[in-house]
């Protein structure tokens, strides 16, 4: 059911479904409103819009706090932040777009389905709260269809384009955490097996757990896109890609675990020739996050964000980022690596590379990008 939720089809139709629950309340408001003017309308819709999603994310912030869950960032209409400043240990991000987030600890599967539900159950109650204030009939039951639409679109089921899951969708995770006891058994068992890439039924089992959200699984995301790559499965690959979201949204504490998680699965992704532009795009975003985030991490990121752009065509940056980086400081195959990138841009503009491709061949034939710099068709 949950891996359901990775495919493009279930997530535009959940889309398409959320999409319609606003659009018929918005209707239903200019209705309601008959003999208003367009513009009292329009403030009504995107004021209790506004409304709705502070209350929503409040809801979820309100609960999290309730059952203990350390808060961690709370995100009204954000990323990206017009503002930002703490409240304690909590981050707190202001903006004016139409989605927002709670990022808190991990706690029990109860306490996670309480702190989910509570988003839109907050906006159901204030949508009832509304038909209680002395306000015109009309304008009373506008402000209660806004509301309510916030929050029964909140229930259905979808993935968003960036990865991030409603809350329909991350209810259906936590309701089969209640019934992945074997798959968490199963993941344990195979994590601890020496060699995990000697085993043909490794990338399977691991993407299993990885869609059932099993504990420890996202974590090792690096060691699945290398099994999924390594067996050929580039939808699939793509999916974890897509699904990992953007650095604010992957959850991880401290940063340098995101980091190393960023790191290891867009080196196996940006190995792939023909990428589509969303998929470099947001490795690209990524690994900004990573320069801008770990220091710690620097040289890695240096070398992977030129592969990002050599992926978008963007030739030009790829040779002065992996200038930045001494080439004496690393392993031969991550030397030939490096020269087979630069090659293959350098090849992209014009401009002589052969003399790379043959380094590169001398240092490691069988490290990542080299066949690709000695097909000349390639790139």
């Amino acid at each position: 059911m949950i891996a359901g939720m990775g495919s493009r089809g279930a997530s535009w139709l959940g889309r398409g479904v959320a999409s319609a629950i606003f659009c018929a309340g918005y209707v239903t408001v200019a209705l309601l409103m008959t003999g208003r003017s367009p513009i009292a309308v329009f403030v009504l819709i995107v004021a209790g819009s506004l409304a709705a999603l502070a209350i929503h994310e409040l809801g979820h912030l309100t609960c999290a706090i309730a059952v203990r869950s350390r808060v961690r960032e709370l995100s009204i209409g954000a990323p990206p932040a017009l503002v930002s400043f703490h409240l304690g240990r909590t981050r707190v991000n202001l903006g004016l777009r139409s989605h927002g987030r709670v990022l808190h600890d991990a706690t029990s599967v109860s306490r996670q389905m309480a702190i989910t539900l509570a988003g839109p159950l907050s906006n159901l109650a204030t949508g009832g709260v509304a038909l209680a204030i002395p306000l015109v009939r009309q304008d009373a039951y506008a402000v209660a269809v806004v509301f309510g639409s916030c929050g029964v679109a909140n229930l259905v089921p979808y993935r968003l384009r960036k990865g991030s899951l409603s809350d329909g969708a991350r209810l259906l995770l936590i309701l089969a955490q209640r019934r992945k006891t074997g798959p968490k058994a199963d993941l344990d068992n195979l994590l601890s097996t020496l060699n995990l890439r000697a085993r043909p039924d490794a990338a399977g089992r691991l993407l299993a757990a990885y869609r059932l959200g099993v504990t420890g699984s996202r974590s090792r995301a690096p060691e699945l896109a290398a099994l999924l790559r390594r067996d050929g499965r580039m939808a699939e690959l793509l999916e974890v890609h897509r699904s990992l979201g953007t650095p604010g949204q992957m959850e991880f504490d401290p940063r340098a675990v995101t980091a190393r998680i960023i790191l290891g699965v867009e080196w196996i992704v940006l190995m792939v020739p023909g990428l589509p532009a969303d998929t470099t795009n947001l490795a690209a975003e990524r690994l900004d996050w990573v320069l801008k985030n770990s220091a710690d991490y620097r040289p890695q990121a240096l070398l992977t964000l030129a592969m990002a752009r050599l992926r978008q065509g963007r030739f030009a940056e790829v040779e002065p980022l992996c200038a930045q980086v001494r080439a004496d400081a690393l392993a031969p195959a991550v030397q030939a690596t490096v020269l087979a990138t630069v090659a293959i841009a350098r090849r992209a503009c014009g401009q002589p590379y052969q003399d790379l491709v043959d380094e590169a061949a001398a240092l490691s034939p069988a490290a990542a990008m080299v066949k690709e710099a000695a097909n000349p068709t390639s790139g």
